[in-house]
C-alpha cells in the first residue's frame, strides 16, 4: 500500500497546482483588490484567462488518474500486519477528498467570485 501513495501523490499535487494556475486569473485580481495592492500586476494574472480551460481539464485529469489508483474497497478483516498499510489508505483518502475539494472551489472560482465583487 505504501507504494501505492508514492503513486498516487504526484497526481494529487498536480491537480492542486493546475487548479491553482487555472483559479489565479480570478482569485489573484479579486485578492489584489482586497488587500489594496496595484492594480498593475492584475493585467499579468489576466493573461492566464484564456487558458483556464486547459488548466482545468488537466486538474480534472489529474485528480480522475489520482482517484482511480486509490484502492477505495474497504478492508473490514485487517490484520495487525496490514495495520499501518490502512492507516496510510485512510489518509490518502482523506487528502484525496480535502484537495479535490479545494480544487472545485478553485476552479469554479470564476462563477462565485462574482458575488463578493
Amino acid at each position: 500500500m505504501e507504494g501505492r501513495s508514492k503513486k498516487t501523490s504526484p497526481y494529487l499535487i498536480g491537480g492542486l497546482v493546475t487548479s491553482v494556475i487555472a483559479s489565479v486569473c480570478c482569485i489573484g485580481p479579486f485578492l489584489l483588490l482586497a488587500t489594496g495592492l496595484s492594480a498593475a500586476w492584475m493585467s499579468q494574472m489576466m493573461a492566464l484567462e484564456p487558458y483556464q480551460p486547459l488548466f482545468a481539464a488537466m486538474t480534472i485529469g489529474f485528480f480522475g488518474i489520482a482517484g482511480w489508483r486509490i484502492d477505495w474497497s474497504s478492508s473490514a478483516e485487517a490484520t495487525s500486519t496490514d495495520c499501518q498499510a490502512a492507516r496510510t489508505s485512510l489518509h490518502l483518502k482523506q487528502a484525496y477528498i480535502a484537495l479535490s475539494v479545494l480544487a472545485l472551489v478553485l476552479i469554479t472560482s470564476t462563477w462565485w467570485i462574482q458575488l463578493f465583487a
